[in-house]
């Protein structure tokens, strides 16, 4: 039984890691919220037919799955990440959208931001992560209200992560 519960475990923090650093966005919802739920009703069902277990021990236990499953699905653990780094990332989108010449990319905060770019409506991008076709990275947008054809999470008022296929 104890090989299952490091299995359930790895997996959850796999899925946690994978909200943390930008992976999770990139997958198409239907990828998100389907395992999502499976994993919480797989904790519930693990952790409630698991014998010796004490009743109280097995509710907190399969509550805290469920939880930090479910948690990930809407990206806290990423936007948990952002305000870790905020300062770091508003640093270097100040240097970008002040035109220095310094180069911003590098570590910055939890993230490797690999390029940078300042769009024609001003806002700054911070592009973290690539895989395959798509680029994802957070954006300073002066203008809350223009849309993009991109996936986006919007984190504070003027941040959002964007996914670009």
């Amino acid at each position: 039984m104890k090989y299952e519960a490091w299995l359930w475990g790895c997996g959850l923090a796999a899925f946690v890691a994978m909200s943390v650093i930008g992976m999770l966005p990139m997958l198409p919802e239907i990828l998100i919220v389907v395992p999502t739920g499976l994993y919480a009703l797989g904790a519930g069902s693990f952790c409630l037919g698991r014998p010796g277990m004490r009743i109280r021990t097995r509710t907190i236990s399969c509550f805290l799955a469920a939880a930090i499953a479910l948690l990930s699905a809407f990206h806290l653990p990423l936007k948990a990440g952002f305000h870790i780094s905020r300062s770091a990332l508003d640093e270097s989108a100040g240097r970008i959208s002040g035109e220095s010449s310094q180069d911003s990319t590098g570590r910055t905060g939890l993230y490797h931001v690999i390029a940078t770019e300042r769009d024609e409506t001003g806002a700054v991008i911070l592009w973290v992560r690539t895989w395959k076709h798509m680029s994802a990275g957070f954006m300073k947008s002066p203008d809350t209200r223009t849309t993009r054809p991109w996936k986006e999470i919007r984190i504070t008022e003027n941040w959002s992560f964007v996914v670009k296929s």
